[in-house]
This record gives C-alpha cells, structure tokens and sequence, in this order.
C-alpha cells in the first residue's frame, strides 16, 4: 500500500493552462439545455454545497442557460447519485460527488443502488481540498512526527474521532496508524462541531477534518495542527508541513469535488461538459471564490479522471479489507 492519490496545484494549473473552446464556438444544440440540474449529496452550506453553486452560477453566466443545484443528502451520497445514474443521459442532470460513492461506498455495501464503474461516466474533477491531522492541545504533540513516535510506542493508547465508519478522516488516520505500524482506537462522532469539542476538551487526542472545518481552530490554537494530507502547504498557514514533509509521503492527499453523469450520455457532451467547466473555473474571479472556500480549481479530462478514480481504488482496497469493511460481493 505505497501509492498515493495526488491532486496537485501544479497539474490543476497544466490543466487550466489550456483555456478550453469558447462556449459560443460549441454546438448550440447539444449542451446545456434550457436547465440544468446539479446534484449533490450534502445539505445547503457544506463546502460541497458551496463550490456546487459557484461552479454553477458561472456555467450559467458563460452559457446563458438555467443551471441550479439540488441538495439530496443521504447514505453517503448514494441517493444523488442514484438519482443521476438513472436519469436521462442528455446533461440536463450532473452529479457533483466526493469519492465515496463512487470508491468506498461500493466496497462497504453489500448492495449498491447502482454501479459506479458501469452506471456512471466521470467528467472532470472541479476543485480538491486538503484535510488536516489535528492533535488536541491537551497531548503535547508540536507534530505529526511526534505522534507518530507516541503511536509506536503505544499501540492502541491513543483515540481519534472521524464523523462515522468510511469516511475520509475515519480512514486516513487508520492508514496512518498502519503506516507507522501501530493501531489507535476509533471513535465516530455525528458531527464536525462535536468532533472538535471533543479534540479541544481532550475526549480524544486526533482526527483528520476537512481543512475548511478546521482551519480557524488551528490559526486560533484551540487545536495542534500537526500536517496538511496534500502535497504542497496551504498558503494562509504556511507554517503547517505536508505529511510528506511529517514523513507519510504514502497518505492519499486532496479529496475532491467531481462532475458525473449517466454512462450513456453521448461523449460530445460529456466532453462538453468537461470544457465549459474547466473555461469557468480558471475565470480568476471565479478561482478566487472557490480557494476562499478551501478548494483548489483542478478541471482535469474525464480520461484523467478515470484514472484518479482506479488509482484510488487500488489504494483504499486492502484497507478496508485489513479493517474487516470489505463487504463487496
């Protein structure tokens, strides 16, 4: 388990390098039609939620036609996707989605609604964000490389809270335990709010949360921020070392927000879609909204995207196996 997922700032900007076909040059009969639906599997103001309605609100200005987001929060994101999967294959329907449906999720359950690699057809990756290992005040860590040293001298000591089984911070700090040869006791929470109190009240000694959600903690101080899961520093906390510069260059780095739809719409408009997206994302005032919200654009092809997709199952598999998650038939 050596390989890594990276999403980096230097290949989203080779991707936004090349300024896609202007969108009147394109067909005017193929995509957008008059509305477009964007779904997604989070409630209103997530950071999900967020970039959705940015992206959006641009393809609408650049294209003239209707485009809104559409909240289906659920069991992991699989009712949005379930949702797009089975819908008219046209582009009128777009799922903005995180990894876990299309990766975890179908490793997990036993029984999917839809299958990832065969109902669905990845388009672009709009924006990655980095997450953040945070320590509570209370251990007396300065680093990741510290608690790396407590780990292995304490097998099993230790807990870290994740907002429930599967999902990014839950499994990141269980292949950093595997990583440093050790083993910590997980403990699910309901939510991000009360996953920091826990971390600042010293209930549990780490986690690994969106850097959107704990950004301010860490410039506050109310927590340790020990490394970023990306592969370069954020730039307004430079002082936060990757956890390749903490010494985890293996941890998978930059979760993401990407476009999908139905395996059967016609390639011309899945190609599209790619490049409408990737023209709005790398307008600077439009960048500049998505990296206030802790996301970096990224408007890579769906080959690409195909290919972040595979590599990410070949990272997740065998720790889930390891963990006893496995349920895939």
């Amino acid at each position: 388990m050596k390989k890594s997922i990276a999403l980096t700032l230097s290949f989203a900007t080779a991707c936004l390098a090349t300024v896609p076909t202007a969108a009147q040059d394109l067909p005017k009969d193929m995509w957008p039609k008059d509305k477009t639906t964007i779904t997604i599997g989070f409630g209103p103001g997530s950071g999900v939620d967020l970039l959705a309605r940015v992206t959006a609100e641009a393809l609408a200005a650049r294209t003239g036609k209707t485009f809104i987001v559409e909240n289906k929060p659920g069991a992991g994101g699989n009712i949005s996707m379930d949702q797009v999967a089975k819908s008219t294959p046209d582009g009128s329907v777009i799922d903005g989605a995180i990894y876990a449906p299309l990766v975890t999720n179908p490793m997990m359950m036993t029984k999917m609604p839809f299958d990832p690699i065969k109902d669905l057809t990845p388009v672009t990756i709009v924006a990655s964000t980095p997450s953040a290992m945070v320590a509570s005040n209370k251990l007396g860590v300065k680093s990741l490389k510290d608690f790396i040293g407590l780990m292995k001298q304490n097998p099993g000591k230790y807990t870290f809270a994740s907002v429930g089984v599967g999902t990014t911070g839950h499994l990141s700090m269980e292949m950093a335990a595997y990583l440093a040869g050790s083993k910590m006791v997980h403990v699910p929470f309901r939510s991000t709010p009360e996953t920091v109190q826990a971390l600042m009240s010293g209930d549990v000694q780490v986690s690994t949360i969106a850097l959107g959600l704990i950004a301010e903690h860490i410039a506050a101080g109310t927590v340790t921020g020990m490394a970023l899961t990306s592969s370069q520093r954020w730039p307004t906390l430079p002082n936060l070392p990757t956890t390749a510069e903490a010494g985890m260059p293996e941890l998978p780095v930059d979760a993401y927000v990407g476009w999908f739809v139905p395996s059967a719409t016609p390639k011309a408009i899945v190609d599209r879609i790619y490049r409408e997206t990737a023209a709005v994302i790398a307008i600077p005032a439009v960048r500049e909204k998505i990296l206030r919200s802790y996301y970096r654009p990224v408007g890579n092809t769906p080959a690409e995207f195909a290919k972040v997709l595979d590599g990410e199952r070949k990272v997740w598999e065998p720790l889930l196996k390891r963990l006893g998650l496995y349920k895939k038939e």
